[in-house]
């Protein structure tokens, strides 16, 4: 477990001699503007290299009709609330993108990013100072001697690499953008033998409104996908004119009793709430499995209206391939088409992987990313350096954000890490406990208020955030029962 300690090192050049200590922070969305927030707050200056023109990560390009599938509440900094003229429950991207913009122009945030500048490469020269002890850094600590990691960008308005040296490195290069699924398929059986287009869905949300809406206006367009992007497309294309939705999903599971019993209640809830029934929605996952891997999700208010209407319709397979007019499904029926789009996801592990020097790039087992980091945030074989956005829950700005309250800690020299052995060891514990609750372990946020508990006590906090007995025990935890003055 990893411990307090006592007074942090001076951060700048100081009378005690401290070298300031360099910290490099590549991605400005919202894992990156907190991550910048709290580094600043120990009084450090990162250098944030974003590769686009401004903030927002995923939130950036998105689709028209995309909104929070969080709750605003639960969905709001600790320390700047939604403004009060935001009242809707769920917020669209307009309003989302507002709302991050005034977080960072309020706490000057701006300073600190380079737009427009890409990470090319990255490379690690530090020596390790604590391997041979088993320690992740020289003596357990967030820094080992020197500068240990150079990073390579290309600034748009220039030609060469320009190259810089840090002490510490921070990756908030999101889970969910930049390298899309694509799903393979046999010979003469993929997008080469169909006539119309083939898009992902991180395409589509890349062109300018009116693009989009001609592109999809007019066609008979196929989905593939049940999740968030396939869900939003498919409202997106209904209201610009007619669209054929293609929800898969074959996913079987078991549960112990009082799991099952308490997920049977809130799926009866759904299904009174919600025709899923009447449409063959109902997943094969409970809603207890579901919910642990974060993988639930919320229907657009206007999503069942356009399927009465005949706008949207669905067809469940496993397993589906191309032919010349469109897709075959498991069951040979054929669906025509003049676009599919794949709303299949993004490959955020391999994604990461391949941003790693190669030294590190066999670092991450097949449990995925997210089950290798130690707190969420660090790898025991990956040293001075923070993964952050990697760990999800229901509310994955309140996870970016207290994982970057814990960070801060870290680069203050008020947390040491225990051994790369006992970090691993963490690691394997934690997924055998997950493969017990859900068939989708990999990705999880079954454990979030036990993970807030173990942040909150390496940063000397009391981990009962309610301040007595009674409501710590009958009382649900919201993100702002973690603020830094709470």
């Amino acid at each position: 477990m990893a411990s307090s300690k006592g007074d942090s090192l001076q951060n700048g050049e100081s009378s005690n001699g401290y070298r300031q200590k360099k910290v490099g922070i590549v991605g400005a969305g919202l894992s990156g503007i907190l991550a910048t927030k709290y580094v600043i707050s120990i009084g450090l200056k990162p250098i944030v290299f974003e590769a686009k023109e401004r903030i927002g990560g995923v939130w950036r390009e998105t689709f028209a009709s995309t909104k929070l599938q969080t709750p605003r509440p639960a969905y709001q900094f600790t320390d700047f609330l939604w403004p009060s003229h935001v009242t809707t429950l769920l917020p669209n991207h307009s309003q989302v993108m507002d709302y991050f913009n005034s977080y960072v122009n309020h706490f000057g945030l701006l300073d600190c990013i380079q737009f427009n500048t890409k990470v090319v490469e990255i490379r690690y020269s530090g020596k390790q100072s604590g391997a041979s002890a088993g320690l992740w850094g020289k003596n357990g600590g967030a820094y080992d001697d020197g500068e240990v990691w150079d990073v390579g960008v290309h600034k748009s308005n220039g030609e060469s690499i320009e190259w810089y040296h840090f002490d510490f490195l921070i990756l908030c290069i999101g889970k969910y953008g930049g390298l899309p699924k694509i799903p393979l398929f046999p010979p003469k059986k993929g997008s080469e033998v169909f006539q119309g287009k083939v898009l992902h869905t991180m395409d589509y949300s890349a062109l300018n409104e009116k693009e989009a809406y001609e592109m999809i206006k007019g066609k008979r367009i196929v989905i593939i996908g049940y999740q968030k992007s396939a869900i939003d497309f498919a409202v997106e294309c209904a209201e610009a004119n007619q669209a054929q939705g293609f929800l898969m999903n074959s996913i079987s599971c078991m549960l112990a009793p009082l799991g099952w019993a308490m997920s049977k209640f809130v799926e009866l809830s759904l299904l009174w709430k919600y025709p899923l029934r009447k449409y063959g929605l109902v997943p094969d996952a409970s809603f207890l499995q579901t919910i642990a891997s974060c993988s639930t999700g919320t229907f657009p208010n206007n999503f069942f209206p356009k399927v009465d209407e005949g706008l949207i319709r669905f067809r469940k397979s496993s397993s589906w391939s191309f032919y010349s007019k469109g897709i075959v499904l498991d069951d040979g029926t054929n669906v025509e088409a003049d676009i599919v789009i794949l709303g299949t996801g993004y490959d955020g592990d391999k994604k990461l992987t391949t941003f790693l020097p190669k030294q590190f790039g066999d670092t991450f087992d097949k449990s995925g990313a997210a089950l290798s980091l130690y707190r969420g945030l660090i790898h025991p074989r990956i040293p001075q350096m923070a993964i952050l956005g990697y760990s999800e829950s229901l509310s994955n700005l309140h996870s970016a954000e207290i994982h970057s309250q814990w960070l801060a800690h870290f680069l203050s020299n008020k947390i040491v890490m225990p051994s790369v052995k006992e970090m691993e060891e963490n690691a394997k514990e934690l997924q055998k406990h997950l493969k017990r609750l859900t068939p989708m372990f990999w990705k999880t946020c079954i454990f979030q208020i036990a993970d807030n508990d173990n942040l909150c006590k390496d940063m000397g906090r009391n981990p009962m955030r309610k301040g007595n007995w009674y409501d710590d025990f009958f009382s649900p935890y919201s993100n702002m029962d973690y603020g830094m003055d709470n």
